[in-house]
């Protein structure tokens, strides 16, 4: 069941009781270039023909140029 939280300081409150572990079971993240082809494969497997990969952090252009050089242009 999802829950509808007012503002931004109840989502941080809401989350600071989620294990960063539970959520790394649920999403693929973080600087492990063997993971993300693998998850990208499930759902180009599934029959998905876009897949969206986003990156919350300031450094737009190294999460461009990780996805190019360490995982493959045709991943970005």
């Amino acid at each position: 069941m999802q829950a509808e939280l007012p503002e931004p300081k109840a989502f941080a409150a809401a989350s600071q009781t989620i294990p960063v572990q539970v959520i790394a079971e649920k999403i693929i993240c973080g600087p492990s270039a063997e993971r993300h082809p693998e998850a990208i494969g499930k759902f180009v497997d599934a029959g998905f023909h876009h897949v969206i990969r986003l990156q919350i952090g300031p450094d737009q252009e190294y999460f461009v140029d990780f996805f190019c050089k360490r995982i493959g242009a045709e991943a970005a």
